[in-house]
């Protein structure tokens, strides 16, 4: 968990590390909003309808063991920002955890994820900006479906609070990862009328990447594109077996994986 035992930055350095955090946290929510794209015809179910439409309790597993977003209950990943803010050394700390914990939420059983982000000056960690609740599960082609998140924010509320639960309010499951991932495919990952609408096109199947953990290649990039933030457009890189590797944005910024532990 992380925790206030560092010193804070300047006021213009905290200013600097909440517009990062708040970057930072977009894309690993895989944040975007704008007009829906178009459902898609899924090669992993017929007739896939996005987002999920009265979701069926026979149609879905316990296990979450999509190749590209394994979520099984103790696996965590740990990501850092490829520059530390002007000055001081500062960080951003990124911390996603799969929790034992479970919801049923429309009649399915979930799986809770945390995240936090933060900040970290050497080996000091430092503030928390946001924590974040969200809730996964897979049907038996091996979609995973988002059917839930809570935001919320420390520090000043740099970001938005905001929470959703599909079945509530008109809000609906979106589709988090695909079975099988095609080149060309968009898809709303969720759709909760007032509070978020969010968008997702797979951009290609063989991508690279260098981070701190290693180097991917034949990886999924999916691309966010928010069009009320242009400068924000971005491509997350998935790696089999692991997960999320990567974040990098059009400005050159990037967001690599550090650390990945199993259960």
């Amino acid at each position: 968990t992380l925790a206030a035992a560092a010193p804070g930055p300047s006021a213009g350095m905290l200013g600097v590390m909440r517009r990062a955090a708040a970057a930072l946290l977009s894309s690993l929510l895989l944040a975007g909003c704008g007009a829906a794209p178009e459902q898609i015809q899924s090669s992993g179910i017929d007739e896939l309808v996005i987002p999920l439409d009265r979701p069926r309790a026979d149609d879905f597993v316990d296990e979450i063991d999509n190749p590209f977003l394994p979520l099984t209950p103790g696996n965590a990943w740990v990501y850092t920002s490829s520059a530390p803010p002007t000055g001081a050394g500062v960080e951003l700390l990124a911390t996603v955890t799969v929790s034992d914990e479970t919801a049923v939420i429309e009649g399915i059983n979930t799986t809770l994820v945390r995240e936090s982000v933060g900040s970290r000056n050497g080996d000091r960690v430092g503030r928390v900006f946001a924590k974040v609740e969200r809730w996964f599960a897979q049907d038996r082609r091996g979609n995973v479906w988002l059917f839930g998140e809570t935001i919320t924010p420390y520090d000043g509320g740099f970001v938005i609070a905001r929470s959703w639960r599909a079945g509530v309010n008109g809000a609906r499951a979106g589709l988090a990862m695909a079975a099988v991932p095609r080149v060309g495919d968009g898809y709303l990952r969720s759709a909760a009328p007032g509070v978020v609408e969010e968008r997702v096109r797979v951009l290609g199947l063989e991508g690279t990447a260098a981070v701190p953990f290693g180097d991917y290649t034949d990886l999924v990039e999916l691309e966010l594109d928010s069009q009320s933030e242009p400068a924000d457009s971005r491509v997350v890189r998935y790696a089999r077996g692991v997960g999320p590797v990567q974040t990098a944005y059009a400005d050159g910024r990037s967001l690599g994986l550090v650390s990945f532990t199993t259960s």
